[in-house]
């Protein structure tokens, strides 16, 4: 209530199961014997149906079986992806989402929060055990594509693509999709290329004046998505 969170800080202690492999849609990379996974969602029940995003984050080393506890994401992971950029560092990169807190409808998938999910990147060091945090509005809605060279492919549902130095943090923005796509997959190839396939692409395209518009000049817009 009130949206007050418990913070706790990774004590590297170890434990025989992985909490985060058991939720749905983590954010997960395997680097040699090692597994990197935080986040992702569950559902419970009381009286009602709810979900509960994560912000555990663990190590999971398959020579031994041993789970480590790390510091927590910087903030809750509804739905995400990870990949390890060197021996030392692993970003995730979540992806936002609006609560439905104020409805008494529930997704087909589940998802349902008290609260808006942040569509934060982060970067987390195993040498100095900590996280280092990037807010950004313009990501928010973006999914970690890949790596080309020494940055980090975004692709946003509105067809913006971006590309951060995980060292500093500095953006560029890079040209845009021909069609904005919405729940699609994207890899980045060897050479620098980009697939981009499934999900909701614009299949026709619809013009209208909006109607919160209240100036005689109201611009007309293309709006209208198909599958």
């Amino acid at each position: 209530t009130g949206g007050a969170r418990l913070v706790w800080t990774g004590d590297g202690t170890g434990r025989d199961r992985s909490l985060s492999l058991g939720r749905k849609e983590a954010a997960v990379a395997h680097r040699g014997d090692i597994s990197f996974a935080a986040g992702g969602w569950e559902s419970f029940g009381f009286s009602f149906t709810a979900t509960q995003a994560s912000a555990v984050a663990e190590l999971i080393d398959h020579r031994n079986g041993r789970v480590r506890t790390l510091p927590p994401l910087p903030h809750p992971l509804l739905a995400g992806r990870a990949m390890w950029l060197d021996d030392d560092r692993v970003l995730v990169k979540a992806v936002a989402h609006r609560a439905l807190s104020e409805q008494s409808f529930h997704g087909m998938d589940g998802r349902s929060l008290e609260h808006d999910s942040s569509g934060f990147l982060a970067i987390y060091s195993m040498r100095r055990d900590t996280w280092t945090n990037l807010d950004d509005p313009r990501i928010a809605s973006a999914a970690l594509v890949g790596i080309v060279g020494n940055e980090v492919v975004l692709m946003g549902p509105d067809a913006r693509v971006w590309a951060v130095n995980p060292s500093n943090f500095n953006m560029r923005e890079l040209p845009r999709l021909v069609q904005a796509r919405n729940g699609g997959v994207s890899r980045v190839l060897s050479d620098g290329r980009i697939v981009v396939a499934g999900g909701k692409a614009q299949s026709e395209v619809i013009q209208a004046i909006d109607a919160d518009c209240k100036r005689p000049d109201c611009p007309v817009r293309n709006f209208g998505y198909g599958s």
